[in-house]
């Protein structure tokens, strides 16, 4: 692969604020590397918006919950550093299966839209929250009347979690699969049934793989209609209207993208310069997942991530709670409630440009603070750096205690016997207000460093999960984990543990 080409897409990946390409309109594909590529099938490729994380769908791999009879599981990987990604990694359980999983969109405050194929009947598509790599609050989304008569999906949900575009078969379909789009009802907390997009975006031929970019208004979506290179095309349409229903006449990415074979899955990065889509190259035809330039006249509309730290009171002491957020567009009066990341006291939010906004942030119910954000001069795509520091007065701890929680060697699941210690410490302090709790995780040290990391931080969410299970208030709780960094005794199955460490 060519140097350039790296570099330039890596940094677009760590959300640099510069097109790394130079000329936007200059001519880039090329294969990722060869630890995301070497099995194939290799689907739905998926970033986060700091670039840090990318996740795929592998059919048929051995390491699938099901095994090579496992149509889909969802694999991820960590960028390294500025030239290479870790070997991907099977997510597992419980978001894996042995049924079909897939990932399809993770917006700006690290919400994951995931389908899982054992939904029992029910509507298959799931929120998850992510810490790091790991899927936590795991919760299922209701759709009115969904249904889908194919055995192919695809889905995609808006930055603001607002707006659902689904490629699915139904009673109305014109074609194979069509897009259809769902609204979120705040008041009912569940979306529309989906309703048909129509026939300037759908044809008698498959409509699939949508993908809305941050501007709210650009839709990418693969075809295979009369008039492609060759196989399923990508395509762009524009919103025209507040309907959602009024879209420009489709365009054809063009040869810069399509290839003479299947192109689909497109996911754009942060900054639009570039994008990961599933195409194959015309030399040695090799399918598999490439990046791609974006050229101008291919790009959404202007928008703007902002982003920032957060800090409790002064910028030496970070915020260690999640913040709320609600935005509105002060000229539309549409209004949208997002997050701070769980695993850092951060923020992004995606807002289309020409509009006043104003913020409010939060936490606990209780509002922060407000600003104002003027974007109708803004012309171009940007990060924008507002770092916001929480004013709050500390309150004194007065009481501390600490429940250690044993594991068995290599394991992340809790034992049979630990359990009823969590479940009196649940019983004691369900209702206790203004309860703090810090939860780090440790392992002994007979696993490579790499693994011992991983494995502490499955120990502590794997508490997290537990409590928030049984609807015990995890507001309040801070996750920590060293390895085996903090060993406590020469046995180690003293070592194996995790700290649950709580104020009140």
């Amino acid at each position: 692969m060519k140097l350039k080409y790296i570099l330039a897409f890596l940094s677009l990946l760590a959300g640099l604020q510069s097109n790394a390409f130079g000329q936007a309109n200059n001519f880039c594909k090329e294969r990722i590397s060869e630890t995301i590529n070497a099995y194939q099938p290799t689907i739905v490729p998926v970033l986060t918006i700091d670039g840090k994380y990318l996740f795929v769908s592998r059919k048929l791999h051995p390491d699938n919950q099901g095994g090579v009879y496992d149509n889909d599981d969802i694999w991820v990987s960590k960028r390294l550093n500025d030239y290479s990604f870790s070997e991907l990694r099977n997510i597992g359980y419980p978001i894996n299966n042995k049924e079909s999983n897939v990932l399809f969109s993770i917006n700006p405050s690290y919400r994951a839209l995931v389908h899982s194929g054992n939904s029992e009947g029910k509507c298959p598509f799931y929120i998850a929250k992510l810490e790091d790599s790991l899927f936590v609050e795991i919760d299922s989304l209701n759709i009115i009347n969904y249904y889908n008569q194919s055995e192919n999906y695809f889905a995609n949900l808006s930055a603001d979690g607002k707006v659902l575009f689904l490629a699915v078969q139904r009673e109305d379909c014109l074609g194979d699969t069509d897009l259809y789009i769902s609204f979120f009802d705040e008041k009912e907390k569940c979306f529309s049934e989906p309703k048909n997009l129509g026939p300037k975006i759908n044809t008698s031929r498959i409509e699939s793989a949508p993908f809305l970019a941050y501007d709210n208004r650009t839709l990418y979506f693969s075809s295979n209609r009369t008039g492609g290179l060759g196989g399923l095309d990508l395509y762009l349409t524009r919103r025209l209207d507040d309907s959602w229903l009024n879209w420009s006449e489709p365009i054809n990415l063009g040869m810069r993208v399509n290839s003479n074979f299947d192109d689909k899955s497109i996911y754009l990065t942060a900054l639009s310069d570039s994008a990961l889509i599933v195409s194959s190259d015309s030399l040695e035809l090799r399918h598999g997942i490439y990046y791609v330039c974006i050229p101008k006249e291919l790009k959404p509309q202007p928008y703007t991530i902002l982003c920032g730290n957060i800090y409790l009171n002064s910028v030496a002491n970070p915020f260690k709670r999640q913040l709320n957020f609600s935005v509105t567009n002060k000229q539309t009066k549409e209004k949208f409630e997002t997050h701070s990341l769980l695993a850092k006291p951060y923020y992004y939010i995606a807002l289309p440009n020409e509009y006043e906004y104003s913020i409010q942030y939060s936490a606990e119910g209780k509002t922060l603070g407000t600003f104002e954000l003027n974007q109708t001069n803004e012309k171009e795509i940007a990060f924008k750096n507002k770092d916001l520091i929480v004013q709050i007065e500390e309150e004194r701890i007065e009481k501390s205690k600490k429940l250690i929680i044993y594991f068995d060697f290599n394991k992340a699941k809790i034992k049979e016997s630990e359990l009823e210690k969590l479940s009196q410490f649940i019983k004691d302090y369900k209702n206790t207000s203004n309860l703090k709790i810090k939860i780090c995780g440790h392992t002994d040290s007979s696993g490579t460093e790499r693994r011992n990391e991983e494995l502490s931080r499955e120990r502590a969410l794997m508490i997290k999960n537990y409590l928030s299970s049984r609807n015990f208030n995890t507001q309040e709780i801070e996750i920590d984990w060293k390895a085996a960094k903090e060993p406590v005794s020469t046995k180690d199955e003293e070592n194996r543990r995790v700290e649950v460490e709580f104020f009140y």
